[in-house]
């Protein structure tokens, strides 16, 4: 079982440092949940990303020039379920 988790503070994008086009400080939090049996050959986990649905840019850049800002928006919450077997 574990949990972790991603702080970012205010980040600029670019050289200027301009707020229109900077990302507000978030937090991401991950989890897993995982079993493996006895005697070590099976194992199950159930992982989720993002578990908060944290709404983030990745990247932005200020094209201004063509009438608009572009942003690259950060991976929504994810989730699985992951089986193994070793042999």
């Amino acid at each position: 079982m574990g949990v972790d988790g991603n702080h970012n503070s205010k980040q600029y994008f670019e050289l200027m440092n301009e707020d229109r086009i900077a990302q507000k400080g978030y937090v991401v939090v991950n989890g897993r949940v995982a079993y493996r049996s006895g005697d070590g050959q099976y194992g199950i986990a159930a992982w989720a990303k993002n578990l908060f649905n944290r709404y983030y840019f990745r990247s932005s850049i200020d094209v201004t020039g063509f009438g608009f800002d572009f942003f690259q928006v950060g991976e929504p919450r994810t989730y699985g379920i992951t089986a193994d077997m070793k042999f």
